[in-house]
């Protein structure tokens, strides 16, 4: 599971230089190319604020025989956090964690490489999504 956030550096700057129409015209193809990338890897966008992208990517577990898919935003994070990472992983971790133990779901093993995950149907994209 990632939680992306992205924007664009010194928009406001960028505006001051080229000038408003100048600026929406780049506003507009980023906006077209975050929303192509989220497309093409399963993401789905959250929200939109100005130049400002929140991006889901959910995930499943364990990894080998999907038993649970979950999905945590955390809108507007804190404490100077706001990787996926640092903000909802941790999150993501204890309630997926919890929710396996309780239905007596054994854990993966540990995975280096894609040759480690078994190929089959059931996984999709979770092939390369595990390894990210």
């Amino acid at each position: 599971m990632t939680i992306l956030f992205c924007d664009m550096v010194d928009y406001a700057g960028m505006t001051e230089r080229l000038g408003d129409n100048a600026s929406r015209r780049v506003l507009h193809e980023h906006h077209r190319i975050v929303r192509d990338a989220v497309a093409r890897n399963g993401g789905r966008e959250i929200k939109v604020q100005g130049d400002g992208f929140m991006v889901a990517f959910g995930g499943v577990a364990p990894a080998t025989d999907p038993r649970l898919a979950a999905v945590v935003v955390i809108d507007e994070p804190t404490a100077g956090q706001h990787r996926g990472g640092e903000v909802a992983a941790p999150v993501y971790s204890r309630i997926v964690g919890g929710a396996l133990r309780l239905l007596a779901v054994a854990p993966d093993q540990p995975v280096t490489t894609p040759e480690e995950l078994p190929a089959g149907p059931a996984l999709g994209n979770v092939r390369t999504a595990a390894l990210r």
